[in-house]
């Protein structure tokens, strides 16, 4: 009898790549629902409110929405770092903060997503899709919300960019698995209020963009950046909604026409504007770090 040989028993390395990516996101999403619903009963005790206020509270006071990021970003970097030592079991640093280069890739980043939203945010003024009627600076709630968006462009990056797709890069071709990862980037966003079909397809080719360095260097500091200055410029400066949530800003506006152009409720990332803007930035980024890499 032909006897079978042990390579034959094991299942391709991709699909165990894979495997890890759902028992990761399980134990990601257990973690941090219980981390959420702890923060929320703090939040009850700390505001003397009830659970229904506290809610409204996190989605529209920069102060207590601070306070339940927190807990969020605790939770997320708990399960990432315990997952990738003892799972994945490497360094943490390795997950893409070794980069000699971190500060320039950082500041690479940050401009990319200044001018990316800044060029949107100036189309829709010049076509009468946005319409500036005040500026108003509070400084109380501009610290809240840098502090937010860096808490959420350091955990959304480790988990996406870091852990995900660092993990399928390992197991299957690169650019493969940015898109795998870009699609699990627009379907966590499915949740969010006034998604649109527009708005996951947007979101899914800002997972490109945010990953294309990625690929390149396996530094997170680009893209971490980049999703910063991207968020914290389109809400609390340029004032659309960021991803269907509603931040005070510096510049009040309203915006007209259709949603298809003007990103509706849910922000500019719903708008077609986007898309053009964000493909020529994929192209660039992919373009300066093949020629770093020569």
């Amino acid at each position: 009898m032909e006897e079978i040989s042990n390579s034959s028993l094991n299942s391709p390395i991709w699909l165990k790549k894979i495997g890890l990516i759902i028992i990761f996101f399980i134990c990601f999403m257990m973690v941090v629902s219980l981390f959420s619903y702890a923060g929320e009963l703090f939040l009850v005790k700390y505001l003397s409110v009830d659970e229904s206020t506290t809610r409204k509270l996190i989605k529209t006071d920069s102060h207590v929405m601070l306070l339940y990021y927190l807990f969020n970003f605790t939770a997320s970097v708990f399960v990432i770092y315990f997952f990738w030592r003892l799972i994945i079991k490497k360094d943490f640093f390795s997950i893409g903060f070794n980069d000699s280069q971190w500060l320039k890739n950082l500041i690479l980043g940050l401009l990319c997503g200044i001018i990316s939203i800044s060029l949107g945010f100036t189309i829709c003024l010049i076509f009468g899709f946005v319409k500036v009627h005040e500026l108003i600076f509070s400084f109380t709630d501009i610290a809240n919300y840098l502090i937010i968006f860096v808490l959420v462009a350091i955990s959304e990056e480790l988990m996406t960019r870091g852990l995900m797709l660092s993990t399928l890069m390992d197991g299957m071709n690169d650019y493969l698995a940015l898109l795998i990862v870009a699609l699990i980037f627009g379907a966590l966003h499915l949740f969010n209020d006034k998604v649109t079909l527009l708005s996951f397809i947007n979101i899914s080719i800002a997972g490109l963009f945010l990953g294309i360095s990625y690929v390149h260097n396996r530094s997170l500091w680009f893209p971490i950046g980049l999703h910063f200055s991207w968020n914290f410029f389109q809400g609390p400066v340029f004032g659309y909604e960021v991803s269907g949530h509603k931040n005070a800003s510096i510049i009040r506006q309203t915006i007209h026409g259709n949603d298809t152009f003007t990103g509706g409720e849910f922000g500019f990332e719903g708008s077609i504007i986007a898309m053009p803007i964000m493909l020529l930035a994929i192209f660039a980024i992919h373009i300066y770090y093949s020629r770093e890499a020569i």
